[in-house]
């Protein structure tokens, strides 16, 4: 199975809307990015870590991702005990733009994938998803004639 480690701080770093949120509010701009990386993962069968340096001010509880803060080491230094430690580092996807997250992970064997590049991907998805949905919507205001023809509704044209 599949297992994305994500690089949170430095994912937010690529992300305008984030980055400007965290400038403001840091837990708000984690809170957020948790939320669109559940909502991308939601229909996949992967494991989820995504990494924050420092300590858990608020309580953020996904359902799918797990939240690994670093307490008082750095996320960068977590991130890679943990694919250093890997049983099957194959199996790993790397999300970080950090020169040397990417470049340890490639050397234990597992893909690495720039925070910008997952980002247009989780975009791309978005877009789909919203095109899907109004396409739906459409079909369905299309045959709305046959719903008042079913239901024996009488229309209103004022």
């Amino acid at each position: 199975m599949k297992e994305y480690l994500i690089d949170g701080n430095n994912l937010i770093g690529k992300v305008p809307f984030l980055q400007s949120l965290q400038k403001r509010n840091k837990e708000s701009a984690r809170e957020r990015l948790i939320f669109i990386i559940e909502r991308y993962f939601h229909t996949r069968n992967i494991k989820v870590k995504v990494y924050f340096d420092g300590y858990a001010n608020i309580a953020i509880k996904p359902d799918k991702v797990t939240i690994k803060y670093s307490n008082s080491k750095s996320a960068d230094e977590i991130m890679k005990n943990d694919i250093g430690t890997a049983r099957n580092p194959r199996n790993l996807v790397v999300v970080s733009s950090d020169n040397e997250i990417a470049g340890f992970s490639r050397v234990c064997a597992a893909e690495s994938v720039l925070s910008e590049k997952f980002y247009g991907m989780i975009e791309k998805t978005e877009v789909n998803e919203m095109r899907d949905e109004y396409k739906r919507i459409d079909e369905l205001s299309n045959s709305k004639n046959e719903f008042v023809k079913l239901f024996g509704v009488e229309r209103n044209e004022n």
